[in-house]
């Protein structure tokens, strides 16, 4: 349960601000009617804000697109508005080495755009030896193993031993827990001590008397977190580091609240002490370790978790979800810890870790450049760095799904009293500046990022429609629907709707044609082989049908010589639509086609008459030529009529033999001379 609990704390508040862009980057709100829903509907949202743009190929010009995607319908890069994230940075003025903040920069100023992450950089050193505040928290069981005061007197050698290290620290009080019942227990008997606060180490324990923790003392995170939140009853100031160090001999026990939550349910993350009421009695759940984490991220304290060796394991789970924090396993001689606290500080002060106050909305991540050989963890900016002048670069990613209102967080240098201020505001308004040109919308209207916005009784485009107007020219017949039911009447003109289909398109005078209403075949429209038009299949010459879903015909496209439309044409419902300039019914004659009869005049002569220049090689130069000799040849279809070398006119006519490099030439006997 812990695993799934520091799971979800790492991601609840370490969680970065990519998301999942491995698809391609479309715009998926086309239809966007302002620029304000076109840009926060998507980061890959753009919107044109020239008031003249139009594109002749769509039914409505649509302005929200990819910044791309406008450009290729002409919208010119000066009128897109596409906004992005932005940082702007504020240092505070330099001061002596000796008080110089340790985070860099001091304040910032956040314009964020949803799903568009921004990082910056944040310098950080070790913070400084400071002054520790310490509080020792000790779970009721422990303390009385060898008798109550030893509450005090361990308390008392914890100080010691900060002192030592960190001169001028001071205790800030001390506590105790024990075991709580079920907030929902119905006892009727005046409910036990789950916590006791004393304002100093001291033998008189007070109200401890009673003993709290007879019981398992698993209560030790309420305990925790209550000593945290309550800075004005503990009395933690903030010049110095806040320290506590929690000892128990017992595991503790975790509540299932919200993760992310800092305040938590029923009150868990509020102060319950007050100065005259230093006591809680069992009435609250246990906090999640999420909660907890983000109250010692809030209060900007660290903890020791000074713990025996049977539970030290699970401590060390704990602390691994929770913000600059430690294990401390005790010896079994308990007479003198103080070398075990010290070697607990120490590792906490070699190391610096940045965190952050919760942001409901808001994803942040860290990636320091922790120097090598002393990373700790910089996914989670934290870094073991043993040189105190030594600064290193943390980057700071932050992203947001959805418009926020403006707030600010803080980034906390934990152990420090250095900070980063942060104000967020959301990019989700648009910010065109339009020029008035009130005759633009016709007067009745004004300009919005190009786009006419109406005002009450006028519509359009331009708003010169009112509602008086017809809307019969919109109505295919009378009494037919608007648009047919899938566009608007504006102006009388149909404004077609954008279709729900991708890719599909609503056209028509009336918007009475699709491209997508036509038959299908083995689920596809047209069954793949063909277009639909206006709810028709427009079949490719392959095939027929009304969703073109049989092959086509051919015999009747067959030539003599076994082509298809001779190969100058395509068989559509069995019959040769041939391409220019060929004609015939198989596409085998070129009326048009120049040099045919020419290219071919010599051949006919020397293998019909043995005569003109090819007389002495027509067997080599016309060998692809074979030739016949008719008496009439009415019926051709392409006559040829040209002059041989007597000045006599020749008739034939000349095909090709099965789609060779092989010819016929059909020639009339007689020549005209």
């Amino acid at each position: 349960m812990l695993c799934t609990l520091q799971l979800a704390v790492i991601m609840g508040l370490m969680l970065g601000a990519q998301r999942l862009t491995a698809n391609a980057q479309e715009c998926p709100s086309p239809t966007a009617s302002t620029c304000e829903e076109c840009i926060s509907s998507s980061p890959h949202c753009a919107w044109c804000k020239d008031k003249h743009f139009y594109d002749f190929r769509e039914e409505r010009t649509l302005r929200c697109g990819t910044r791309e995607a406008l450009r290729g319908k002409g919208c010119a890069e000066k009128h897109i508005l596409d906004p992005k994230s932005q940082h702007t940075s504020f240092d505070s003025p330099r001061k002596e080495a000796r008080t110089a903040a340790r985070l860099s920069p001091q304040k910032l100023s956040l314009e964020l755009h949803p799903g568009r992450p921004l990082t910056f950089e944040v310098q950080v050193k070790k913070p400084r030896k400071l002054p520790v505040e310490l509080y020792y928290l000790s779970s009721g069981s422990f303390a009385a193993k060898d008798g109550q005061h030893r509450a005090a007197h361990l308390g008392t050698q914890v100080l010691s031993a900060v002192q030592e290290v960190a001169p001028e620290s001071q205790s800030r009080g001390f506590g105790l827990f024990g075991d709580q019942q079920n907030p929902d227990s119905k006892s009727k008997g005046q409910p036990g001590i789950s916590f006791s606060h004393s304002p100093s180490l001291s033998d008189d324990l007070g109200p401890f008397s009673e003993a709290p923790g007879h019981g398992a003392p698993e209560g030790g995170l309420l305990a925790l977190m209550q000593a945290a939140v309550c800075v004005d009853v503990i009395g933690w100031s903030n010049d110095n580091t806040r320290m506590l160090v929690y000892a128990s001999d017992h595991e503790f026990h975790v509540g299932e609240g919200q993760t992310r939550n800092a305040s938590g349910a029923n009150g868990r993350g509020q102060c319950h002490l007050t100065k005259e009421e230093l006591h809680i009695n069992r009435k609250m759940d246990y906090p999640s370790i999420g909660e907890l984490a983000n109250s010692l991220t809030e209060n900007n304290i660290q903890v020791i978790f000074a713990v025996t060796e049977e539970v030290a394991d699970k401590y060390k789970e704990l602390s691994e979800a929770l913000p600059k924090s430690t294990v401390a396993v005790l010896p079994s001689d308990l007479h003198d810890i103080k070398a075990t606290i010290t070697e607990a500080y120490n590792r906490l002060w070699s190391s610096w870790a940045v965190r952050h106050t919760y942001v409901p909305g808001m994803n942040i991540s860290y990636s320091a450049e922790c120097p090598e050989g002393e990373r700790r963890s910089p996914h989670r900016g934290e870094c073991s760095v043993h040189d105190n002048s030594r600064e290193v670069s943390v980057n700071v990613t932050v992203s947001m799904e959805t418009c926020l209102e403006p707030q600010s967080f803080h980034i906390q240098l934990m152990g420090s009293p250095d900070k980063l201020g942060v104000q967020l505001k959301s990019i989700c308004a648009c910010e065109c500046g339009d020029t008035p040109d009130p005759s633009f919308c016709s007067y009745s209207g004004k300009l919005s990022c190009g786009v006419c916005q109406c005002d009450p009784g006028y519509f359009g485009t331009d708003c010169s429609c009112s509602p008086h107007q017809s809307d019969a020219p919109c109505r295919q017949r009378e009494g037919g629907p608007v648009c047919s039911g899938r566009g608007q009447c504006i102006c009388g003109q149909c404004s077609c709707d954008i279709s729900d289909i991708p890719g599909g398109r609503i056209f028509g005078q009336y918007c009475e044609c699709d491209d997508f209403s036509c038959e299908y075949h083995e689920g596809k429209i047209c069954g793949g082989n063909g277009r639909c038009e206006c709810g028709t299949c427009v079949c490719v010459p392959e095939f027929e049908g009304s969703a073109c879903q049989s092959p086509a015909k051919v015999d009747q496209c067959m030539s003599p010589d076994g082509l298809v439309c001779s190969n100058h044409g395509t068989c559509q419902y069995n019959s040769c639509k041939c391409e220019p300039p060929y004609a015939g019914p198989f596409c085998e004659t070129c009326p048009t086609c120049e040099g045919t009869c020419q290219r071919f005049a010599a051949c006919v002569e020397c293998l019909a008459f043995g005569s003109g220049r090819l007389s002495d090689s027509c067997a080599t130069k016309c060998a692809n030529v074979q030739h016949k000799m008719v008496d009439t040849l009415d019926g051709a279809a392409r006559l040829c009529r040209m002059r041989n070398s007597q000045r006599c006119l020749m008739t034939y006519a000349i095909s090709r033999l099965g789609g060779t490099n092989r010819y016929e030439a059909q020639v009339k006997k007689q020549t005209e001379c």
